[in-house]
């Protein structure tokens, strides 16, 4: 484990109190930072097993949270409850299990899970959808239990909200989208060959990008067709692409070493980092029972809320403030999204009313 204070230019060892293990999955809370691990796979198979490792202060030291199953492979936060994503095909105890206390204490949560190796975890609203070796599974109920959801016919290895779209990228069928919550799914991997794997997946603004087998892909049309953008990678790294993950003004590639690339090169807006970091947006409360705080707004923002099927319900325009309370009273339960522009940058945040 490392850490970056200055965009990859330098990294620093943060190892502190963790095993020499594979390290799988990282999930940032407020101050909390966890980290999923996997069995040790070395000379000693068997000889240890996965865990979660909180740390506090920013990686300067960790605590184990004593969950000891499997290969944690995937972790989500969703309101106070941490959920980690088990692939078992080492230890055989593969699933969802749920800490409701940060990780002091762990229980099962897989009934009717379809599939026991476990990738990736997502929310979108008041719904959890864990991607399998069986596909995609949905609990409406807080992973009190779980079922199929459309998608049951290939390794779900990464998930992808963007917008009211959910892409899962799988491992071996390239991508799939749905945009009515999972109930359906269709191929979205034009431009890919048919038996690609899908490491991860990533979005800046209107452009999509997908970790892939034989490198890295963007879609500008929101998945409907897929371009290779490997200029720059060495051979090896094309060959072995891990996460992507968009950081400020830069895409960045997890392979053999880290990679960076400016998002302008894909045709993104020439915004300055500090308008960028300007954009670091946080809704209170949510779930809401009508008003949403949204915080961090840049003077002149134009906010535009909408519902889950990507239609606009309401706009503010002119903000004057870095805060602006958003009411949702008159609006029927359910998700919606509120969208922040300003000086050709926007991000999007999802908001649950009650």
């Amino acid at each position: 484990m490392f850490r970056s204070v200055d965009n990859g230019a330098s990294w620093t060892d943060i190892n502190s109190a963790l095993p020499r293990v594979w390290d799988g999955v990282i999930l940032t809370r407020g101050t909390d930072l966890f980290m999923g691990t996997a069995p040790n796979l070395g000379a000693n198979v068997g000889s240890d097993i996965g865990d979660v490792y909180r740390s506090t202060n920013n990686g300067a030291s960790w605590s184990k949270t004593n969950l000891a199953k499997g290969d944690v492979s995937a972790l989500l936060m969703s309101g106070s409850n941490l959920f980690a994503g088990v692939d078992g095909i080492v230890s055989g105890t593969g699933g969802v299990y749920l800490s409701t206390n940060n990780g002091t204490s762990w229980t099962s949560a897989s009934t009717g899970l379809v599939g026991t190796r476990v990738s990736a975890l997502v929310a979108i609203g008041t719904s959890l959808f864990a991607g399998t070796d069986k596909g995609v599974s949905v609990s409406t109920n807080n992973g009190t239990t779980w079922d199929a959801r459309g998608l049951t016919t290939a390794l779900v290895s990464s998930f992808l909200v963007s917008g009211s779209n959910l892409f899962a990228g799988t491992s071996g069928h390239g991508i799939y989208l749905s945009t009515n919550n999972g109930a359906n799914w269709n191929l979205a991997r034009t431009g890919m060959p048919a038996a690609t794997y899908v490491t991860s997946l990533a979005a800046s603004g209107a452009n999509l990008f997908a970790g892939a087998g034989d490198g890295v892909y963007i879609s500008t049309n929101n998945g409907s067709s897929w371009s290779l953008i490997n200029t720059g990678l060495s051979a090896n790294a094309v060959g072995s692409v891990g996460p992507v993950a968009v950081s400020g003004l830069n895409l960045f590639l997890g392979s053999v070493g880290l990679w960076k690339r400016p998002l302008s090169d894909f045709g993104g807006s020439s915004v300055s980092a500090r308008v960028a970091e300007s954009l670091t947006i946080e809704l209170s409360p949510n779930p809401t029972h009508g008003i949403v705080q949204v915080h961090g707004l840049p003077a002149g923002a134009r906010v535009e809320v909408m519902n889950i099927l990507g239609e606009n319900v309401t706009n503010i325009s002119g903000v004057g403030s870095s805060d602006r309370a958003v009411d949702l009273s008159s609006f029927s339960a359910g998700t919606y999204f509120i969208r922040i522009s300003s000086a050709g940058s926007t991000t999007t945040k999802m908001v649950v009313k009650d």
